[in-house]
């Protein structure tokens, strides 16, 4: 069975999840001087991506599974007077069409699955994304503490349910590169890049993230 699950907005809403990561930057600017126009921001949150995007000047759709995020981030186009598509759906049932999109961001947002969903998730993906359209996004490695020493229950060989109090029972998928890769093959693998996160004030643990941009052939 397929699942999907995020943690609770409402008790780890901060100031920190306003703020766009770096790499939505290099992306934005990438993506648009490549003539890309639609982009979906996937696992949206609260909107920091969706709202850069915007300014960008692209022709946005932002979906989330959290009705919290979702009104947030609604309230906040309210406050700017500005408007783009705003849905709530899981990942695994995206509503849109085939070749709808250009490019699609998913920060932080595609681990919150089991390995089935994870497959079904991109078979959708790819059918979503124009030709030539690209995805960037991170997935756990095997190699972090969460799936090497964290002792928390697993969903199948894949996955792990998370025990921590801000996300608990949230699943966490995670690979080994040869795993990745071999679910990933239907694209074009532009790269993959290995990113290690070792503790830090904000990180009691390591996190070993493959960060993965590909191209839909």
């Amino acid at each position: 069975m397929d699942v999907s699950k995020t943690w609770d907005w409402e008790k780890n809403m901060n100031n920190e999840w306003l703020i766009p990561s770096v790499e939505s930057y290099y992306f934005a600017n990438i993506w648009k001087n490549s003539g890309k126009t639609r982009v979906l921001d996937l696992g949206c949150g609260v909107g920091r991506h969706s709202m850069l995007f915007y300014d960008y000047g692209f022709k946005v759709t932002a979906c989330d599974i959290t009705p919290y995020a979702i009104n947030y981030l609604k309230n906040w186009q309210k406050d700017r007077g500005i408007n783009f598509d705003v849905i709530e759906c899981d990942m695994l049932n995206m509503p849109f069409k085939n070749n709808s999109f250009d490019c699609i961001y998913a920060y932080h947002v595609l681990s919150h699955t089991n390995l089935e969903g994870f497959k079904k998730l991109f078979d959708k993906i790819y059918d979503i994304l124009d030709t030539n359209g690209e995805i960037y996004f991170d997935v756990l490695s095997k190699k972090c503490w969460l799936y090497q020493d964290s002792g928390y229950p697993k969903m199948d060989s894949n996955t792990i349910l998370s025990q921590d109090i801000h996300e608990l029972d949230v699943p966490h998928i995670c690979f080994d590169y040869d795993e990745l890769t071999h679910i990933l093959k239907r694209f074009e693998i532009v790269e993959i890049k290995e990113v290690h996160q070792i503790k830090t004030d904000k990180l009691d643990n390591k996190e070993i993230h493959y960060y993965t941009l590909l191209r839909k052939k």
